[in-house]
């Protein structure tokens, strides 16, 4: 299977891609650094907002899809903790990066949350199918049943949300910076009218 046909499978939640995935982490990564890339661009608004020189505005995307990475990284990892650790699973790491980076094939419409009105929306309608995508890589590469499965997945984003509320505080100041210091100016989403 090509990587748009993989990619088109994962858009229809077809569990056969994410046992297939578990073989290359690398194009798992790869979909991750793209669906960063154009959620990335699709949150370009503040950027363009104030302003931002060409230059640093590309420097910015960048940064915004390797933050992206990190947390798809963070959840990945903390999901195959969950599945291994609560549910015996034998799963390994890099099978679960692989699948899960897969998993995330919906946000490469990440751009589209840039639509006036409907953005807001395209957005949880993307992350909802996100987390049914990596609901299903999870219950693929564990050969889990659906409750466990959805454990696994719902467990991991709540251990990284945890994570980031607690310890993860001062990495998550350190990402701010960084993205405040590579745009060369105050990154504060613009008021849209009507709310």
């Amino acid at each position: 299977m090509g990587p748009i046909d993989a990619v088109r499978a994962v858009w229809s939640l077809d569990p056969e891609v994410f046992r297939s995935a578990a073989t290359g982490a690398r194009f798992g990564v790869a979909v991750v650094l793209a669906a960063g890339l154009a959620t990335a661009i699709g949150q370009s608004l503040a950027l363009f907002a104030v302003g931002v020189r060409p230059r640093r505005f590309a420097a910015s995307l960048v940064v915004q899809a390797a933050l992206f990475a990190i947390g798809f990284l963070t959840w990945a990892t903390s999901a195959w903790l969950v599945a291994t650790l609560g549910f015996e699973a034998t799963g390994t790491w890099r099978a679960t990066v692989a699948a899960t980076g897969l998993a995330h094939a919906p946000q490469l419409f990440g751009a589209f949350v840039l639509v006036p009105y409907f953005g807001t929306a395209i957005g949880g309608l993307l992350s909802v199918w996100t987390l049914l995508a990596v609901w299903i890589a999870t219950a693929a590469v564990f050969d889990l049943s659906a409750a466990q499965a959805l454990a696994a997945s719902v467990g991991g984003w709540f251990l990284v949300q945890a994570l980031q509320r607690t310890v993860g505080r001062p990495l998550t100041r350190l990402g701010r910076y960084v993205r405040r210091s590579v745009a060369g100016a105050e990154l504060r989403p613009p008021r849209q009218s009507g709310r």
